[in-house]
């Protein structure tokens, strides 16, 4: 019966909300009737609860108050001049919850007064939290509404004359000067705080619901910066070489362009999706294939470190960035990078990666569907069985782990096996990829270093089968990359017949532009969750950033020009003879 009076109160709540924020003059005479009707059935219910003279009536006047005064600052903001004043407004818009919190302390005998002030403290800390997130999506709505809104006061501050901007513009400005982003750092100390209040109480409904919360703020705080990185990169200038006749680009200008876009933590940033843009997976990509495909002498020493302290939990995982769940592919190329900069894993620190591979003998994405739900953090997706499922792109490169670190065991076995079905089977595309390339090239690399003469060979063959790329085509300059380098490293032990490698290489050089690098190419896709083949469950994939069932440009080029750049340099040592 309390969770039906919460609900009836909460509902009578809402629909005054809706009538504060409702600046016409006149409204609907049944919004005030069923208002009236669900705080009278509500105060019926409590009183089969509480006596008259029950503490309860008289807290439940006090919340009421506090829900008239936060009504009369919401109007007034001109009275708000500091955050620890929006902390007050927040806290009194809560009330309802509050009230919640008030009934169960008195029915439990006011026992708990130090838990009760704890938990109301936590849900002080909560709410702050929402709040914030409520004011940076409804800019819009509270500013034609004329209601105080955190995120106009901190922009007001910010920015000179913020009305000669256009609406439009102002809720452009909030991400882009960074107002958006502070917020969202200040909500998170809350839900952390809010967290601190209860955790040593057995609260998992409310635990849960903070979890929620603060996964909320983690993946908006990862759109904001990817947006931020997005929008510089649409107005930078990329210069085609070939529409200036510029001459032969030095391999400097390359690395350059490398280490020009490299973050001051030793770290390199592309991609954007839904879980903003990935630094983790992206610079142990870049260092592995710097360091062991090119074996150069950089000092990569501050990526090394940025890569082990962004362990997940303190454990030989890695995830897509610092603050999305750990992979079994970033941790897979975190693995191959550390380890081709010195670091030395013996099987036993490898459990835990292990743990992605599947009983089929192949690797999954993820491993934990609970915290998966938890990190995409949203009531559309209850179904991620496709993410979890044994993929051919991540198997190809867990392959390669196993051999560049000498790992002969039956999960090695188990996964050759699985690898052998999935190469025989032409139709089978990468789960992650847009092309066979992809996978198949990473598995010659991978024998190269330690051979498997079946694999080997079933890989090989497919590249030989290809026939010679017209020059002028249309191309993804990733997996044309990606193909060079594998017939240069593997050449030398399987003979091909087609060796297009020259005009490979010519396609590589015209697609280069002037400041070195390579533009980014639309070669990873991002299935839905529930998705189990996306070759047969998807008929059409859109160019995106946002969403599911999309194909994504590594917009800063990052992995194509490293890729591009490696396979270059070996061609040209391998016609040196080296």
């Amino acid at each position: 019966m309390l969770s039906i009076a919460g609900f009836l109160y909460y509902r009578s709540i809402i629909l005054m909300d809706d009538i504060f924020d409702n600046k016409k003059e006149t409204s609907n005479f049944n919004v005030f009737l069923t208002i009236n009707i669900c705080q009278e059935e509500t105060v019926k219910i409590l009183s089969t609860f509480f006596e008259t003279d029950s503490e309860f009536w008289e807290i439940w006047g006090k919340r009421k108050f506090e829900y008239v005064k936060a009504y009369k600052l919401d109007k007034q903001s001109h009275n708000i001049s500091s955050f620890a004043e929006y902390e007050v407004l927040c806290d009194y818009k809560s009330s309802f919850g509050k009230i919640a919190i008030d009934a169960l302390f008195v029915l439990t005998g006011k026992h708990y007064r130090n838990e009760y002030q704890n938990v109301l403290k936590s849900h002080k800390d909560f709410y702050v939290a929402f709040q914030i997130l409520d004011d940076v999506s409804d800019y819009e709505e509270d500013y034609i509404n004329q209601q105080f809104n955190i995120s106009k006061n901190h922009l007001e501050k910010r920015v000179d004359d913020i009305e000669s901007y256009s609406l439009g513009d102002q809720k452009k400005l909030l991400y882009l000067e960074g107002v958006a982003e502070e917020l969202y750092l200040k909500a998170y100390e809350h839900i952390i705080r809010a967290f601190e209040f209860v955790r040593d109480y057995k609260a998992p409904r409310w635990k849960d619901e903070l979890q929620r919360m603060q996964n909320t703020i983690t993946i908006n705080n990862l759109n904001i910066n990817g947006y931020i990185r997005f929008n510089k990169y649409l107005k930078s200038k990329h210069i085609d070489r070939s529409s200036n006749g510029s001459g032969k680009i030095e391999n400097s200008e390359v690395l350059h362009y490398l280490f020009e876009i490299q973050e001051e933590d030793g770290s390199w940033t592309d991609y954007f999706n839904d879980a903003g843009n990935s630094n983790v997976w992206t610079t142990s990509f870049v260092c592995y294939f710097l360091s062991h495909w090119y074996k150069s002498h950089f000092d990569l020493s501050k990526s090394k470190e940025f890569l082990l302290s962004n362990r997940y939990e303190e454990k030989n995982l890695w995830g897509y960035n610092s603050n999305w769940i750990p992979d079994a592919d970033s941790t897979s190329f975190t693995i191959l990078a550390l380890h081709s900069l010195g670091t030395d894993f013996c099987e036993d620190e490898l459990e835990e990666w292990f743990s992605f591979q599947n009983e089929d003998g192949g690797f999954c994405t993820y491993r934990n569907e609970k915290e998966l739900l938890a990190s995409l953090n949203t009531k559309e997706v209850n179904n991620v069985e496709g993410w979890l499922n044994s993929h051919f792109c991540v198997s190809a490169v867990a392959y390669l782990v196993f051999c560049q670190l000498g790992i002969n065991n039956d999960k090695k076995r188990k996964l050759e096996s699985f690898l052998i079905d999935k190469i025989e089977d032409l139709d089978e595309v990468p789960y992650w990829w847009t092309s066979r390339d992809y996978a198949i090239s990473f598995l010659v690399l991978a024998c190269c270093i330690n051979m498997n003469k079946k694999i080997f060979n079933l890989c090989c063959n497919e590249l030989n089968k290809k026939s010679n790329p017209v020059k002028d085509g249309a191309h993804n300059i990733f997996y044309v990359a990606l193909c060079l380098l594998s017939r240069i490293k593997s050449k030398h032990i399987f003979n091909y017949d087609n060796l297009p490698d020259k005009l490979l290489s010519e396609i590589l050089l015209n697609a280069q532009l002037e400041n070195g690098s390579w533009r980014g190419n639309y070669s990873m896709r991002i299935p839905s969750p529930d998705i189990l083949d996306p070759e047969k469950q998807i008929y059409g994939w859109k160019k995106d950033n946002k969403g599911t069932n999309i194909v994504l440009q590594d917009f800063n080029g990052v992995f194509t020009s490293v890729v591009s750049f490696v396979a270059l340099e070996n061609y040209k040592s391998s016609l040196n003879g080296r």
